[in-house]
């Protein structure tokens, strides 16, 4: 589901110099407390595909804040993955910036590299926790901007690491998983990537951490994935 948060619309509102619309999918991916017809998991693939829109998933309310703010200068189509129910701050707004493109180291370390996106970017959190009580080195980059991606600075920290584990509040088909596929096969060879996401399936209904469970997106079987690089 969709709300418009700005102005403009009709021909050329997604044109780089057309008027600012801005989008917010407020029931993101299993994200919600709403029943299987509340699940948004088609949105970032559709969005990505619209010429000249930008794409972003920031991961909490201090990213959500600081993207709608920036995106209000933007110019055409702005989809931005909302949030609902009880997120998390775990960003300080007091230190962070949102900069369109931009990507942000929020672990650093050898070993594995693992990428989230919006909701993904929290679970992908939790499961370094358990990473890192295992004593396996791991690298998290979270990725707000799907489009237009910052393909360079992924790409630097795909290729510094053997392999890679993308992890998202969305389907692994077209959204942040593939995405990173994308930008790794255009320049071959590359790390080993697991794509952790929604199945191209119907989520089941529930709370979010039994639906978690159902899908292998919770925090232990995350971390199980990652580190043994299973599909």
């Amino acid at each position: 589901m969709m709300i418009c948060m700005g102005t403009g619309s009709g021909p050329g509102s997604n044109q780089d110099t057309g008027p600012t619309n801005i989008t917010s999918g407020f029931t993101p991916g299993i994200a919600n407390p709403g029943r299987i017809h509340h699940q948004t998991a088609e949105d970032l693939g559709m969005e990505r595909a619209i010429p000249n829109a930008t794409v972003i998933a920031p991961m909490d309310p201090t990213d959500f804040r600081a993207v709608v703010e920036a995106a209000v200068d933007l110019p055409g189509l702005t989809y931005i993955r909302g949030h609902r129910g009880d997120t998390p701050r775990l960003l300080d707004p007091k230190k962070f910036t949102f900069e369109l493109g931009r990507t942000y180291t929020l672990k650093e370390g050898s070993g594995i590299g693992i990428i989230a996106t919006g909701h993904g970017s929290q679970w992908a959190l939790e499961a370094s926790d358990i990473l890192k009580e295992r004593g396996i080195a791991h690298s998290l980059l979270h990725v707000p901007t799907i489009k237009p991606v910052n393909e360079a600075e992924i790409a630097d920290f795909a290729f510094a690491h053997n392999q890679i584990g993308t992890v998202e509040d969305y389907q692994i088909v077209t959204g942040l998983g593939s995405l990173v596929a994308e930008i790794v096969s255009d320049i071959g060879g590359g790390p080993w990537i697991t794509r952790i996401g929604l199945p191209n399936a119907w989520a089941p209904g529930g709370t979010l951490p039994y639906i978690r469970r159902q899908l292998g997106l919770d925090a232990d079987t995350m971390a199980d994935r990652i580190a043994g690089g299973m599909v």
